[in-house]
């Protein structure tokens, strides 16, 4: 039954890209939306991957999706005639709107927004039911040196979380500057990047998506839920004193472990 189910879909899937150029696959159903055939392979792809691989077989889960194959990307912004946004767009073979297109039909939208402006820039996007929403904000208040808008007991990633519980919030890449979040290798030696959901099918898909970004699987830890992201947000309180002090922003945190577990 479960075969023919999957191929159903797979067939039914095929038939709507046969003869298709490059160019229409990648062409959003609507202006409105960032939907595209080819998104969906991409996301047939994936809920294949996680529930097969992770589930069943217990493999290591393949890199799907990298320089070579690109995802598609939507800039939002407040406005959709931001001509910032809309030029990286152009400059990177992305598309650009404002935050309510760039997250229509998207399987993962980043939350890269300040933190202390988040609710109102997710609540402008309205993702979409089973959406992974990525929350690499930081809710900083501008002073100096700074404090935090969220209040203890509480993070930015879980207000997203109460305000959209049809998404699926995940917090990660908030502990390091933005070059270093994509680019891993800008700085040497071991050091790692964490990660904190409620939903495990959404930490997976954002771990997949940090190991296109470059980052080794065993630098990729998984802190389990998302009450998590109170400590990861108030990291960056820490990250500022460093930044001060080391003089640059190209250093991240590594966990140095003993290797063994203490006895009591």
């Amino acid at each position: 039954m479960l075969a023919g189910f999957l191929d159903w879909h797979r067939e039914t899937l095929r038939w709507k890209c046969a003869g298709l150029t490059d160019e229409q696959l990648r062409t959003h159903s609507v202006a409105s939306s960032g939907l595209t055939l080819l998104g969906l392979v991409r996301h047939l792809t994936e809920v294949e991957r996680w529930w097969f691989l992770p589930f069943l077989d217990e493999e290591p889960e393949p890199v799907y999706f990298t320089d070579d194959k690109p995802n598609d990307v939507t800039m939002g912004s407040r406005d959709s005639a931001n001509e910032t946004a809309a030029g990286w767009a152009r400059e990177h073979g992305a598309a650009s709107g404002d935050f309510r297109q760039a997250a229509a039909g998207a399987e993962v939208v980043v939350n890269a927004t300040a933190g202390s402006h988040s609710s109102a820039a997710v609540a402008q996007a309205e993702p979409a039911p089973g959406t992974v929403l990525l929350d690499v904000s930081n809710a900083l208040d501008g002073n100096f040196p700074p404090g935090l808008t969220v209040p203890a007991g509480d993070s930015t990633a879980e207000r997203l979380q109460r305000e959209h519980p049809q998404a699926s919030v995940v917090k990660a890449l908030n502990t390091m500057n933005c070059d270093v979040m994509v680019h891993p290798e800008l700085v040497p030696g071991e050091h790692e990047v964490f990660v904190a959901g409620d939903d495990a099918a959404a930490r997976a898909a954002v771990t997949g998506l940090l190991r296109q970004f470059g980052w080794p699987e065993a630098a990729i830890l998984d802190l389990g839920p998302l009450a998590a992201a109170r400590g990861l947000e108030a990291a960056v309180l820490f990250w500022v004193a460093l930044r001060m002090a080391i003089g640059h922003n190209r250093f991240n945190f590594h966990i140095a472990q003993s290797g063994s577990a203490p006895s009591s």
